[in-house]
């Protein structure tokens, strides 16, 4: 694999057709998990990423993007207004879905200081929380998608 940085939250990744035989990969069948599990050694710091996989014929690029901030929380009463948000938002945003106190959670991770959230407050409420309240939720709550919650609900709730 060659690995390039491209800033101080991204990089991108080269595999080769070796590379991906090694690995029974063909270019066109990598996904999100394969994508993660394939780059577990460079990714697997807890850090929430967003993986963007390009296939050629015999080779694959990849392109990895951290979180570069703590992430902003949203207090959804009812799945519906859970859904509109996903739906108005980039499904390359980094965001997990929670089930806690008898609502729903999305935790959405900012870029580079751009968080582009609007449509989060205009279907659920912005949350003022402590800076561990992630750690309440793992506890208390109930992790439903993680990572990629944005785009999971836009590609299965199709609108």
């Amino acid at each position: 694999m060659d690995v390039q940085t491209i800033g101080s939250h991204a990089f991108m990744v080269y595999i080769n057709s070796k590379e991906l035989k090694e690995n029974s990969l063909l270019p066109r069948d990598v996904d999100e998990h394969s994508a993660k599990k394939l780059l577990s050694s460079l990714i697997d710091d807890g850090t929430p990423v967003s993986i963007e996989s390009y296939p050629g014929q015999d080779e694959l690029l990849i392109f990895v993007r951290r979180c570069a901030g703590r992430p902003e929380f949203y207090r959804f009463d009812d799945f519906n207004s859970v859904l509109a948000a996903a739906h108005a938002m980039r499904s390359d945003a980094v965001s997990s879905l929670y089930s806690a106190d008898g609502g729903y959670v999305l935790a959405v991770y900012p870029w580079n200081g751009d968080d582009g959230t609007n449509a989060c407050v205009e279907f659920g409420d912005a949350m003022d929380v402590l800076p561990d309240y992630d750690a309440y939720l793992a506890e208390h709550g109930k992790l439903l998608i993680s990572d990629n919650a944005f785009a999971f609900l836009q590609q299965i709730f199709d609108r």
